[in-house]
């Protein structure tokens, strides 16, 4: 090839005015930012390269340069990442390059990291705040009674198939119990009240000992309360638009049925009896046979059923000071009715009239 002056020149030498600003001009901008990524000595010859393959010269050099320094162009603008943005001086950033690559990335591994921190954070506090607000519940399985310690000290001892829930984080503002089933407590004394709610009434004390009976699923459901010492607040539950409340003595007892919207005035009470099953035996009074059936169910954990319907409403009083068997129970029941007691696999069956 031929310079200007008419000497031959290798393929690989550039005219001196080659590549100079005013040409640079002529460029694409994207070519011309993609070019200043380079050493001035390459970048005269890919401009060289470009303006030789613009112009179509028959001096361009060996087809394997021009190609070669085409194809880099083409590689570097689909590979290379936008040039750096300049400083508020007109400096460049630093070159490109595997050091400033790994900074780049860092920050991306740091934002994950912090993701996945912030996500184990989250359910760990979450955990926390589900486990501290539930509310704590204790069960007695049927056929066996269990004694629950609530945060103050305070007990409850329930009977067969009953169910205590509580709240441990607002303990502290208000010490408030709901109760399913029966239970005898014993509260310690303490400046905030202590209240047993149930289905359909609200028991308030402020350091006592009682006994609560609140069945949902009884034939003729109620509540129904018996003080042993202390005194206490017996009162409807406010849905019932009941204002009523009752103060109960030592001794002495006081119920409010499903649909009534006051507690019934306080009686005397036998609270030996009240509390027969605590010594695992069964009283009754005025009850209908479905429910003290029921309660034998639950306290043996064995299936009782009374047939027909009729002798199930029937209204018996029962009284056993001890009982060990479910079997044992029916069949002093069968005997006061003058009724038929089967057994029929797991199943007792109490049925008929008088024999």
């Amino acid at each position: 090839m031929k310079d200007r002056s008419g000497q031959r020149r290798a393929p690989s030498e550039l005219p001196p005015d080659e590549g100079a600003p005013g040409e640079e001009e002529t460029l694409p901008e994207h070519v011309r930012q993609l070019l200043e990524d380079y050493p001035e000595a390459e970048r005269r010859k890919l401009r060289h390269a470009w303006k030789l393959a613009g112009q179509g010269r028959p001096e361009t050099p060996a087809a394997e340069t021009t190609e070669t320094a085409l194809k880099e162009i083409k590689r570097r603008a689909e590979e290379t990442p936008a040039p750096p943005a300049r400083t508020n001086a007109g400096e460049r950033g630093p070159e490109p390059g595997r050091a400033e690559d790994k900074r780049h990335r860092k920050p991306a591994r740091f934002r994950w990291r912090l993701a996945a921190a912030a996500l184990v954070l989250c359910t760990l506090t979450g955990g926390l705040a589900w486990w501290v607000l539930r509310p704590a519940e204790v069960v007695a399985p049927a056929g066996q009674s269990r004694v629950a310690v609530l945060p103050d000290g305070s007990t409850a001892e329930l009977s067969g198939g009953t169910e205590l829930t509580y709240y441990r984080y607002f303990w502290r503002e208000g010490r408030r119990v709901h109760l399913q089933g029966e239970a005898f407590f014993e509260v310690t004394k303490g400046e905030a009240p202590f209240l047993v709610d149930t289905f359909n009434a609200t028991v308030r004390v402020l350091g006592t000992t009682f006994n609560v009976r609140a069945w949902p699923t009884d034939m003729t459901p109620d509540t129904r309360v018996t003080l042993v010492q202390g005194r206490l607040a017996f009162s409807a539950d406010p849905s019932a638009r009941g204002d009523r409340t009752v103060v109960l003595s030592p001794g002495e007892a006081s119920r409010v049925g499903a649909s009534d919207r006051a507690p019934a005035a306080p009686s005397p009470a036998d609270t030996g009896r009240a509390l027969t099953w605590r010594r695992g035996g069964v009283a009754f009074s005025d009850q209908p046979l479905g429910t003290i059936a029921d309660e034998i169910q639950r306290r043996f954990d064995v299936p009782v059923r009374v047939e027909p319907g009729s002798l199930r409403r029937r209204r018996v009083t029962f009284y056993r000071r001890k009982v060990s068997s479910a079997q044992e129970a029916t069949e002093d029941l069968c005997d006061y009715l003058r009724a038929e007691c089967t057994r029929r696999g797991d199943t007792l069956r109490i049925s008929g009239g008088p024999r």
